[in-house]
């Protein structure tokens, strides 16, 4: 079993509520008839009912039982709001769960300020070892700072998610960020910070939505310069038969990529929303081996794109000369500034060269702790 623990470090005054959702069924990783299940604050664990709202799933920090452990579940979410519980519409079923969203201005808690931690602890065959995982993300937005913190027998203790200030002070470093992105900042009606929409998101919609072509004239110089002589080359780690790849953009716009065995790779000409969310021409194709190859390529270009390396053609996994030409992802940036030891996703393949992972495990995990920390 995996002791949980929750520590409401912030110092706010406010009120702290927890939910804690996730798919339960017999505990093995393969179980197919999953439903979404619920813990309550003493431990127990509850399949979600139809006609259930977020309400029923959670409970004020303060009532939650010592010594509980984190439940068996093949994929989960532990969800910590202030001042007000996560709500939602009467769920459909148990296998339809609308967890809240950040772009939806009529999203029942759009005005709240929530994070989470998202998890899977589950039991192997045929051994019966727990393997437990967990992680933090600020791909998303940035609303208030948490810690986490696994030990276990296999890493010992592993942590991540932690920021470098209070959340006042890291509010008021977002806050000096340009407009385009500031325009991502959500107040409540009493002005209180409640988030920050990273460009991620915001691209995809919102009250103010992050503008759809910020980065398209600096993507297109991206592309023209690789148009020509020299490629593009680098290694495709774990293939070393295969690596490197070598690369340049054909007549079509299309970012042929090339290894030693003679296979191919295609990025077609993203745009500012394909490389903010790391998707479109950026999502691997094809089968087997050539499939992950293709998603390893990918995952290369679109990070070096988003830190604003891929020109240099070199130092793709080298942290100091990220974020350095104009225009840059000043969220990521700052993200990564304030972030301690940089553990925190500022975009989805934020992991390339595992420097920013805020995701950890352990084959023997004994311990998860939630910190909250502090806000002033």
């Amino acid at each position: 079993m995996v002791k949980l623990a929750i520590n409401d470090n912030t110092k706010s005054g406010k009120e702290v509520y927890v939910s804690i959702i996730g798919y339960q069924g017999d505990q093995w990783p393969t179980n197919a008839d999953s439903v979404f299940s619920y813990m309550n604050a003493d431990g127990s664990v509850n399949v979600c009912q139809s006609g259930q709202t977020f309400q029923d799933f959670s409970f004020n920090l303060k009532n939650m039982t010592s010594g509980i452990s984190l439940p068996y579940f093949s994929s989960g979410r532990v969800t910590i709001s202030f001042d007000k519980m996560i709500t939602s519409p009467p769920i459909l079923s148990g296998s339809q769960i609308i967890n809240p969203s950040i772009v939806n201005t009529n999203d029942l808690n759009y005005h709240t300020i929530w994070n989470m931690m998202e998890f899977s602890n589950q039991l192997q065959p045929p051994t019966d070892t727990t393997v437990c995982n967990i992680d933090t993300t600020l791909v998303d937005a940035f609303s208030f700072p948490l810690k986490l913190t696994l030990v276990g027998g296999t890493y010992g203790t592993q942590t991540a998610g932690a920021m470098i200030a209070s959340r006042d002070d890291l509010v008021s470093d977002f806050e000096k960020l340009p407009k385009v992105f500031t325009d991502q900042i959500l107040y409540n009606t009493s002005g209180n910070f409640v988030r920050i929409t990273s460009p991620t998101m915001g691209v995809t919609g919102g009250a103010v939505p992050f503008p759809s072509g910020y980065f398209d004239a600096y993507i297109e110089s991206n592309w023209k310069q690789y148009s020509k002589a020299p490629a593009l080359t680098f290694d495709i780690p774990g293939y070393e038969t295969a690596s490197p790849v070598s690369g340049t953009v054909n007549s079509s716009g299309v970012f042929v990529f090339t290894d030693a065995g003679g296979d191919t790779y295609n990025i077609a000409k993203p745009s500012t929303t394909d490389m903010l969310g790391c998707a479109g021409p950026f999502v691997a194709e094809g089968t087997g081996v050539h499939f992950l190859k293709d998603g390893i390529v990918k995952r290369i270009v679109a990070a070096a794109l988003n830190r604003g390396v891929l020109q240099s053609g070199t130092g793709f996994c080298n942290s100091d000369i990220f974020y350095k030409n104009e225009p840059v992802n000043e969220y990521a940036k700052l993200v990564h500034k304030l972030s301690a030891s940089g553990t925190n996703y500022a975009f989805p393949y934020d992991d390339v060269c595992t420097i920013y992972s805020s995701d950890i495990a352990d084959g023997e995990p004994t311990s998860v702790t939630i910190d909250l920390e502090t806000w002033t």
